[in-house]
Formats: C-alpha cells, sequence, structure tokens
C-alpha cells in the first residue's frame, strides 16, 4: 500500500507497471487513517479544503513541499467534498437528472483536459510529473455535481453548478477554435462528439434510469473491476493470437470485458466473503482462548 507514482522524499516506491491502477491505494489509505479525527473533531471542512487549496498551489509551484504531499493534498479536497456530500446534504427522490448525458460529459472532460489546457495557457502548467495535478481541480464542479445528483443528495446551487459544469467545454471549443485546432488531434473530434451527445442527452430521464437501474450491480464489483481491468487487457492484448483489424480488436474487447467482468465478481463476491468469514470465525475464536 505505499506503492506511489512519486518518491517520498529519498525514498521511492514503484508501482508494478502490470498493475498501475494500484498507483491510488496509498491515497485512499491516507485519507481514511486521517478519517478517525475528522469523524471525532468534526472541523469545517471548508476550512481543512482552503488549507489543502493553499498546499496545493505552493507545491505546485514552488519545490518548498515534496511533490507526493502536493498530490495528497489535491485528492483530500476531492475526498472531503465527497464527505460533505455525505454528511450535509438532506437526501430527497426527487432529484431529477440524466445519467446517460453525465456519463458522455465524463469522458468528454476526461480527454478535453481543461486544466492542463488552461494552465499552459497561462503559463502556469508544471511539467513534472504529479499523480494528481493542479489541472485535476477543474473536474471538482462536474464531480461534485455528479456525486450529489446520484446519491440523491440535493445540492445547494444545483443550477450553478450544472452551468459551470456544461459550459466549461465551451471556453476550451472556443480556445481551439480561434487557435485553429480544434480538428488537428483525434481526440479534441472524439471530445466534442462526446460533449455533443452529453448536450443532447440533457433533458433524457426515461432509459437513463432504467440503464442506472441495470447497471447498480456494477458497484458491487466495481473496485476489483478497476484493479483487474488494466492486467486483464495487457494479458488479451498480447496473447490473443489475431490483430490488426477491426475484427480482432472487437474480439480482444469482447474477451478482456467478460474476464474482466467474470473475475471482479469472482473475487468481490465469492473470495471476499470467505476471507472476511474466516477472518471473523477465526478473531471469534481468539476471543473465546483469551476469555
Amino acid at each position: 500500500m505505499l506503492q506511489n507514482n512519486l518518491p517520498y522524499l529519498t525514498i521511492k516506491i514503484p508501482v508494478e507497471p502490470h498493475l498501475s491502477p494500484i498507483w491510488s491505494i496509498n491515497y485512499e489509505v491516507f485519507y481514511y487513517l486521517h478519517f478517525p479525527l475528522i469523524f471525532i473533531y468534526k472541523p469545517r471542512i471548508i476550512t481543512i479544503t482552503i488549507l489543502l487549496a493553499a498546499i496545493a498551489i505552493m507545491g505546485y509551484h514552488f519545490s518548498l513541499i515534496p511533490m507526493f504531499i502536493t498530490d495528497y493534498a489535491i485528492g483530500y479536497i476531492f475526498w472531503l467534498f465527497g464527505l460533505g456530500i455525505c454528511w450535509f446534504f438532506a437526501t430527497s427522490e426527487k432529484v431529477s437528472y440524466s445519467f446517460l448525458s453525465y456519463m458522455f460529459l465524463l469522458i468528454s472532460y476526461n480527454h478535453f483536459a481543461f486544466g492542463a489546457v488552461f494552465l499552459k495557457g497561462l503559463h502556469l502548467f508544471n511539467e513534472n510529473k504529479h499523480s494528481l495535478g493542479l489541472e485535476t481541480l477543474w473536474n471538482l464542479p462536474l464531480c461534485i455535481l455528479v456525486i450529489s445528483d446520484v446519491s440523491g443528495r440535493l445540492l445547494p446551487y444545483r443550477r450553478l453548478f450544472v452551468v459551470i459544469a456544461y459550459l466549461m467545454p465551451i471556453f476550451l471549443v472556443i480556445y481551439l477554435l480561434i487557435t485553429k485546432r480544434l480538428f488537428e488531434d483525434t481526440r479534441w473530434i472524439a471530445c466534442n462528439l462526446f460533449y455533443t451527445i452529453s448536450i443532447i442527452l440533457f433533458f433524457e430521464r426515461k432509459y437513463s434510469k432504467i440503464l442506472l437501474n441495470s447497471l447498480s450491480f456494477i458497484g458491487g464489483i466495481s473496485y476489483a473491476i478497476y484493479i483487474f481491468h488494466w492486467p486483464l487487457m495487457l494479458i488479451v492484448n498480447k496473447y490473443y493470437p489475431y490483430s490488426g483489424t477491426m475484427s480482432a480488436y472487437l474480439q480482444k474487447f469482447v474477451i478482456w470485458t467478460v474476464l474482466t467482468f467474470c473475475l471482479a465478481f469472482f473475487m468481490e463476491k465469492v473470495t471476499q466473503p470467505r476471507i472476511r468469514a474466516f477472518l471473523l470465525k477465526s478473531n471469534s475464536v481468539n476471543n473465546q482462548q483469551l476469555s
């Protein structure tokens, strides 16, 4: 759980490249180890967020703060907002949104990379390879909106978050048009396509609800999907005997998807419950022996 893309000062514990999704585990452990203090003392989340933002900005632009601490601070801002949504926002069954629209908007955000583009445009981009650079914070408004809506929470000033989330890509599109770069990269073309689809589906509700309800089981195996999708992709891509055609690509995609979901289900729903039962049983036996 100590593996990191960034060194701990002079100590390096690199991430195994064939298991690259595990880069985030030490961040998650770090955040959850601090949760008891937050739970007991319940400090103002906004105060901690401002402090973390100051650390993030200073560490991103100056070498006084180690890079791994800077990235911890940036990720912790997302974690704290998620906690705040859970603690302070009231639940409601009247929250209306289009899951399909959000899905395509999230995909477009991922490839648009707003933060990096704007920071580069302002000559403030740090070329050092952060795991969670300052540019990540550009995704925060959309993340707050999506998490609040999907979890059925009443988000204050929700319309403002919607406006910000859906208008932000337009500024980048205008910038790309002015600089005549909109069609120079297939990534920009794909992003515009995904963004257009998200706008078209903005008022769609019926099929989004059906899809979300149908896919709700994925939540129970999502972490295993996250961990195993990468090594399985490498294995299928390396050992599948056919390649170079669209048919071979589709075959590999189907095999990879099926293997990922099957392994994730087996690990989360079969293996993990047995391990948990074994540990609880062992703990119970030890307690009885001590008593």
